[in-house]
């Protein structure tokens, strides 16, 4: 294999590597983009800014006890 196959072939992988990032983690920065709208509907533009969301998800006592319970068997692993 020429040095030149190998430089080309390098840079397909690695373009392809970066779609594949994109791919996987497009979504969740979506996800967290919409988590903020103060609209009950997820729609452009956004309708505002705001953390109602978060409030009503850190106020759920079963949510918080599920997290804890979690974070506790990670730890031991």
């Amino acid at each position: 294999m020429s040095a030149a196959a190998g430089r080309i072939a390098r840079g397909v992988l690695s373009g392809y590597f970066l779609l594949m990032v994109v791919f996987l983690y497009a979504p969740v920065v979506v996800l967290v983009i919409f988590s903020f709208n103060d609209n009950t509907t997820p729609t452009l533009p956004l309708a505002g800014f705001t953390t109602h969301w978060y409030h009503i998800a850190l106020g759920n006592d079963l949510l918080l006890a599920a997290v804890k319970r979690s974070a506790a068997i990670a730890a031991l692993n």
